[in-house]
């Protein structure tokens, strides 16, 4: 994730629009825009606002430790964050926001989503923040081994019962194999891992099938 993306997860996390920010860090909506396509740079007065709004300089520059600053509005942040995580499984959630939760605890960012699962980030971001809807969305959720039911509503198990529901709950220690076809090596694959090998079962099984 680059220093752009970083800025949109913020802004996301916020809950505040571009005007909106604009308005708060008192530059133009269309330097806003910038910034967050990665076109310009942020000056030193910008970046010390957000800042103060709780982004991290560190993790906005280099990606790790926290997203949000030690300060009083960082720790507000990080409160809400939580909060959210915490409702994951709440049934009054919106849909799209119970699954941007789902990438963050089990692809870590929505970026990496879209890397592991070879679809474009502007094609998932749209779905996921602008509401546009897709008719292949359901397929790449059930992929990614996330339940559409749950999704929709809340119930149930939050992994799809395929291969890669059933290896994240593994490698998260959610469930124990209870299958040879699950081994050892699941605990410590990466997504990156264990996608290969569900894409590599499901093209033997359409060739056993004579597909």
């Amino acid at each position: 994730m680059d220093k752009s993306k970083r800025l949109i997860k913020f802004l996301i996390t916020l809950d505040k629009d571009q005007a909106a920010l604009s308005s708060i860090l008192d530059v133009r909506q269309a330097s806003v825009s910038r910034y967050l396509t990665g076109k310009m740079k942020p000056k030193y007065e910008t970046l010390f606002k957000l800042h103060d709004l709780g982004l991290s300089l560190d993790w906005l520059a280099t990606g790790t430790g926290s997203m949000f600053a030690l300060n009083e509005e960082g720790k507000k942040l990080r409160d809400v964050d939580v909060a959210k995580s915490a409702v994951s499984t709440n049934v009054n959630i919106k849909p799209f926001d119970r699954f941007k939760i789902w990438i963050d605890n089990n692809y870590e960012s929505l970026d990496k989503f879209a890397l592991i699962m070879n679809i474009k980030y502007d094609y998932i971001y749209n779905v996921l923040y602008k509401d546009i809807i897709e008719p292949e969305l359901f397929k790449i959720v059930e992929n990614a081994g996330c339940s559409i039911l749950w999704i929709l509503n809340g119930e149930g198990s939050q992994y799809a019962d395929n291969f890669m529901g059933k290896s994240l709950q593994i490698r998260n220690g959610l469930i124990v194999e209870d299958d040879s076809f699950f081994n050892e090596d699941v605990k410590n694959a990466s997504n990156e891992e264990i996608v290969k090998v569900f894409k590599l079962n499901f093209s033997n099984k359409k060739q056993g099938n004579g597909t």
